[in-house]
């Protein structure tokens, strides 16, 4: 473990993303964590979101005035980052997808890991914020992505701001379209990957 504490997904890092994903490779692929005990470090960990302190990394206040939620606030108050990663794990279970399911977990821990320095765990403060990003900010905004593309009665829009992030993201700095970028199914091929041991 090196001291990373300067780590951050934020202001869609596109190094801080690598090293998300190289540390989450490194955990997914660990013959040592069984995919129990993998998930028990990351319910663990994710556990941070049930302090009241980090209400707003768990229910962010731009919800409110997200189109997703204006119509329908009962929605927004049960919609938050912890229910967010538990629906990633139902997602995976109920297609039967086990590395997928380890992915999550992976991941979570991998940003703890890239957190925490050589003698402490990582900031439950900054812990919050990460995996907050990482479920709004990235797999949110992908998800939402593939929804819109899909669903031929769905006319909501990403605006520029959002394909711009999501280019510089994923490194792609031509002026592709975000069909090119953040193509349907995208999550849900990534999943199967895992689950096919090609990722």
């Amino acid at each position: 473990m090196s001291d990373s504490s300067d780590w951050t997904l934020q202001g869609h890092s596109i190094e801080g993303y690598r090293m998300l994903m190289q540390a989450t490779v490194t955990c997914l692929s660990d013959p040592t964590l069984s995919d129990t005990a993998l998930y028990d470090q990351a319910e663990q960990l994710l556990g941070v979101f049930d302090d009241p302190e980090f209400e707003a990394y768990n229910r962010p206040d731009w919800l409110a005035q997200s189109a997703i939620f204006y119509m329908r606030p009962d929605k927004r108050e049960r919609f938050s980052a912890k229910h967010f990663f538990e629906a990633m794990y139902q997602t995976a279970d109920e297609w039967k997808l086990d590395k997928g399911h380890r992915f999550v977990s992976a991941a979570v821990c991998a940003c703890a890991e890239l957190l925490s320095s050589n003698t402490t765990g990582p900031p439950a403060d900054r812990l919050a914020q990460e995996l907050s990003f990482l479920a709004f900010e990235i797999w949110f905004v992908d998800q939402f992505t593939h929804l819109n593309q899909t669903n031929p009665d769905y006319e909501a829009e990403l605006s520029e701001d959002t394909k711009t992030k999501a280019r510089s993201r994923l490194g792609i700095h031509d002026r592709c379209s975000a069909d090119s970028i953040c193509s349907p199914g995208s999550y849900a091929r990534r999943l199967h990957m895992l689950h096919d041991g090609h990722g």
